[in-house]
């Protein structure tokens, strides 16, 4: 998925978005910084912390049904995160979740959309909300418990 995402950036920036004087770094990438080249004189640089109230918008891939824990910390820090779909993880699944999830297909075409969207948007007032659980109490709660115990037994 790295390589898709490399790609669909390249493909944005193309497409003019991040056209204003934007920093491109790839956090949590690597603990030696390197820079990628995208093409028409953008580079990303990989850097390894990942400080996600320090971005505005913010790349995280996951080839799975699931939203995936990057994108939802991402989103709830008040970046906007762009994300893939995939099967059920439909754009409206994850919007539910949270406003600051932007889906695109997983092509390069899909994903350069969602970010081109998503830079339009990052000068727009957000915050963190997200309607995801945030506790095992909540995930895991009373009911949920008896349930699987009578599977179980």
């Amino acid at each position: 998925m790295v390589e898709l995402g490399i790609l669909a950036l390249s493909r944005a920036l193309e497409l003019g978005a991040f056209a204003r004087d934007w920093d491109l770094h790839g956090v949590g990438i690597t603990r030696t910084p390197r820079r990628i080249d995208l093409g028409g004189g953008d580079w990303l640089e990989l850097v390894g912390e990942a400080d996600y109230g320090r971005y505005d918008v913010g790349l995280a891939l996951l080839h799975a049904p699931q939203p995936g824990a990057t994108p939802i910390a991402m989103a709830a820090a008040g970046m906007l995160a762009v994300t893939n779909t995939f099967e059920s993880k439909t754009a409206s699944a994850l919007a539910a979740i949270s406003p600051n999830l932007v889906a695109g297909e997983p092509t390069v075409e899909g994903l350069a959309r969602a970010l081109c969207v998503a830079a339009d948007r990052a000068g727009e007032p957000r915050d963190g909300a997200v309607r995801w659980s945030r506790s095992w109490d909540e995930s895991f709660d009373d009911a949920l418990l008896d349930r699987v115990t009578a599977l179980l037994t």
